[in-house]
């Protein structure tokens, strides 16, 4: 037995191919993977932004402590 969006439901007979899914979707794994990788892209671009920008910013005063 399945919904209308297609996803098996338990019933009570003895078939055992029909158990309901909840989150164990593969489009939803597939949606909460994607959504972490685009945090991490963007708290790693981020990063590589501010860095850049120090870098232009104080890149003289810093490599005149090291020459």
């Amino acid at each position: 037995m399945s919904t209308e969006s297609g996803h098996a439901v338990g019933t009570d007979s003895d078939d055992a191919a029909a158990t309901a899914t909840d989150d164990h979707d593969a489009v939803t794994i597939d949606r909460e993977r994607a959504r972490t990788a685009a945090m991490a892209l963007g708290i790693w671009l981020t990063l590589t932004f501010t860095a850049v920008a120090l870098l232009l910013l104080f890149g003289d005063s810093i490599s005149g402590l090291f020459v």
